[in-house]
């Protein structure tokens, strides 16, 4: 049992890797929305059986003047998340970005299974404000099939030809398939709901906020002269990890007043701190002074962030550099 247990194991996981890799030619495709965002939902199958898996592909593409990002997870009905793969964001002539996620996912029973609705909140810029926006899609059903067997109608069984056999009494094996059969998919359901539950934990704000940031630096919106938007994807950063890491509200308080709140955090004492004043200020000026720093100033205050986000890091997680 423990050998069997193994080898289903490693089946499933060179299985799962395997599908991400290959090339999936999409038979059903959804657009939602229209520029400056738009959501593209591609199917690999119009139908499938409950044995077979379901290649499901997101497509996000957003303008230069929106901020946009995937949603981390996706409503499903009757089926389970075998495994994710998300690509980099890709820049586009714009100056937008597209990002990809692909997702591997087998159905429970048969029947109809749905995806979604899928919410994609989005902020978009208008004027000197930023204007918070949902795009939704419809639910997507998807038709699972039984194995091979009629869902509808009597079964028909024609008689043998030529002479017949020997008669041997088969319901040992037949109920000895059925155990076999059912031991396997319950191992694999077993499975799918253990890296589901994994895949749901959720990630601890300084790792999220480093993850940000390098997205953000990746991006290289300070080449690209786009210093407006990245100054206020940099702070929305900081400010976000305010918020989720130390209850502090920074997204909706003013630079004067996330300093006041710092300083009351005992956790919060430390040289980098000085660092995200620096910065809040000189967002400011940029957004409302139209002041323009240099190239390496910004770099700086990219590479603060991240000193500051790993220095107030939990002690038995200090992330490495990034």
């Amino acid at each position: 049992m423990r050998w069997g247990f193994l080898v289903l194991a490693v089946f499933l996981a060179c299985d799962g890797g395997q599908g991400l890799r290959e090339e999936i030619q999409w038979k059903r495709s959804f657009t939602y929305g229209s520029p400056p965002v738009q959501l593209t939902v591609n199917l690999g199958e119009d139908s499938l059986t409950a044995a077979s898996t379901l290649h499901v592909e997101l497509v996000l593409e957003a303008a230069s003047a929106v901020r946009a990002r995937l949603p981390d997870s996706i409503p499903l009905e009757g089926l389970l998340v075998r495994s994710a793969s998300a690509s980099p964001p890709e820049p586009m002539p714009d100056g937008g970005h597209r990002e990809r996620t692909r997702v591997v996912l087998e159905p429970m029973l048969p029947g109809t299974a749905a995806i979604g609705p899928i919410v994609a909140s989005y902020e978009q810029q208008e004027g000197e404000q930023w204007i918070a926006h949902r795009l939704q899609t419809s639910r997507i059903d998807v038709h699972v099939a039984s194995l091979g067997v009629p869902e509808q109608g009597p079964i028909e069984f024609k008689a043998p030809r030529g002479p017949a056999w020997p008669h041997t009494n088969i319901l040992p094996y037949v109920i000895a398939g059925m155990v076999c059969l059912v031991a396997v998919f319950g191992l694999a359901y077993w499975a799918s709901l253990r890296r589901a539950r994994k895949a749901a934990e959720p990630i601890p704000p300084h790792r999220l906020a480093l993850r940000e940031l390098r997205d953000l630096e990746h991006r290289d919106l300070v080449r690209r002269g786009e210093l407006l938007r990245f100054y206020g994807e940099l702070t929305d950063i900081i400010r976000h990890y305010l918020d989720r890491g130390f209850d502090i509200p920074a997204p909706d308080l003013t630079t004067e007043e996330v300093t006041q709140r710092l300083r009351s955090v005992e956790r919060l004492r430390v040289e980098p701190t000085s660092q995200i004043r620096t910065l809040l200020d000189e967002a400011d000026l940029v957004k409302f002074a139209k002041f323009e720093p240099a190239r390496e100033t910004a770099e700086e205050r990219l590479a603060g962030a991240k000193a500051f986000v790993r220095a107030t890091a939990p002690q038995e997680e200090q992330p490495s550099a990034v």
